[in-house]
């Protein structure tokens, strides 16, 4: 879930493997439709709902997601996930 610059809260359901890449593959899918209004990049939290157990909440803001896509230290599975959390959002550096 995401607040748009409107106060009006946004909800979509996406599969995922982490609580990074669902924020990132939820967002895009809310800037995809013209009818959710501008969402701050800068401020703005992103909470996940863990489907199967609705008692799991992460709140993530959008400037630690892309902190952590960008970091360049890990192993080669961390950074490939990070890549695909860059590819998602529309980073540079994004490796398709």
């Amino acid at each position: 879930m995401a607040t748009d610059l409107n106060g009006i809260d946004h909800a979509v359901i996406v599969e995922a493997d982490s609580v990074y890449l669902a924020a990132a593959r939820g967002l895009a899918e809310l800037r995809r439709h013209g009818w959710v209004g501008e969402i701050a990049a800068g401020i703005n939290v992103i909470q996940v709902v863990i489907h199967e157990n609705r008692d799991a909440t992460h709140s993530v803001s959008y400037r630690k997601l892309v902190e952590w896509a960008g970091r360049t230290a890990g192993g080669p599975a961390e950074m490939t996930r990070r890549a695909g959390v860059r590819a998602v959002l529309g980073l540079s550096g994004a490796e398709k």
